[in-house]
């Protein structure tokens, strides 16, 4: 996985404007080097696609590999020329979605075909069901890998979507069997806080309480919808790093038996609100992260927060959209 997005990449890449000819409308291609072209399509072939860059007196044809080309370019290019109406261009579309990745066209493709030729139900059906067998056994490879690199948590994530997006698929039932696995390691891996008595408890929440009022204090909300400027990002980053201290504070140490039942309440009351609000904090920048296409960033996250809380419905749910964003720009 590269660790660095599409869109940074898109932001960095060299585009080429050379005063556009007015005749013809101008159409972006963006090249997986992260090259962007900005021309006038002249041909489009099986291996080229010919570009006019370039003003009446100053245009250059650009031939690009179509292997060189980012697969929602590729794609778009192709279906901006697609007759709407013509099953048969749709079920192209589909094959060409399919040949280069983008399984989520594909689908979306074959059920216009399936819309403009009832009669191809059956094996349009056919089709969708082996692309999305095809993805789910994807995810299921991946996952086994993750367990193989003790990355217990990121296969749980994706096991869990797979039962939750594709559960008629046949690997359905390897995926349980994974998640049941990846779940046993975690918790090998999980909550190992050690009881402790009455003054070092008060050691602890003395501490939590102390970087939990300086991450209020930072002044971001998590009502309402995540902002995602630059000042909101350093900020909401900095109020995380205050309850990741928060968290480290009192993550590994319980009341033992001997705490007083107030003082033992105070400290599980403030843990928890400590470990549900960093949650929080995880999915909503993993979130608007998936809309920046930051996605590994946003999966760090994500992991972070199932993490805190396993069994959160909102990291399965964040995972499916990273997923969904993989998947439908060709990175699978």
């Amino acid at each position: 996985m590269h660790h660095s997005s599409r869109f940074v990449s898109g932001l960095l890449g060299l585009v080429l404007l050379f005063g556009l000819s007015t005749t013809a409308s101008a159409q972006t291609l963006e090249l997986r080097s992260g090259e962007v072209i900005i021309g006038a399509v002249e041909s489009i072939g099986d291996d080229v696609v010919s570009v006019r860059v370039g003003g009446a007196d100053a245009a250059e044809i650009r031939r690009i590999a179509t292997g060189d080309i980012a697969p929602q370019s590729h794609y778009g290019l192709l279906a901006g020329r697609a007759d709407a109406s013509d099953a048969d261009a749709h079920q192209e579309l589909a094959d060409v979605a399919t040949r280069i990745g983008l399984p989520l066209h594909a689908m979306a493709e074959l059920r216009e075909v399936a819309r403009l030729a009832p009669d191809r139900g059956a094996a349009v059906k056919a089709q969708i069901q082996a692309i999305r067998e095809s993805v789910a056994q994807t995810l299921v490879d991946e996952a086994k890998e993750q367990l193989l690199d003790h990355r217990y948590t990121s296969a749980k994530l994706n096991t869990e979507v797979v039962l939750q997006d594709y559960p008629e698929t046949k690997v359905a039932a390897a995926a349980q069997k994974l998640m049941d696995e990846a779940v046993v390691k975690m918790r090998g891996n999980g909550d190992d806080a050690k009881p402790v008595g009455e003054k070092a408890i008060a050691k602890a929440l003395e501490a939590a309480q102390r970087r939990q009022a300086a991450a209020d204090k930072v002044g971001v909300s998590l009502t309402g919808g995540f902002r995602f400027t630059v000042k909101e990002k350093t900020k909401r980053e900095r109020a995380v790093r205050h309850l990741e201290a928060a968290w480290k504070s009192v993550a590994k140490v319980v009341p033992d038996a001997s705490v007083p039942p107030a003082a033992a309440d105070a400290f599980t009351t403030t843990r928890e609100s400590i470990r549900d609000t960093l949650g929080q904090h995880y999915l909503g920048l993993g979130s608007v992260l998936v809309q920046r296409f930051a996605l590994p960033s946003a999966e760090d996250y994500n992991v972070k927060a199932c993490s805190l809380d396993p069994n959160s419905g909102g990291c399965r749910d964040l995972q499916s959209l990273i997923i969904q964003a993989r998947i439908s720009n060709g990175i699978y």
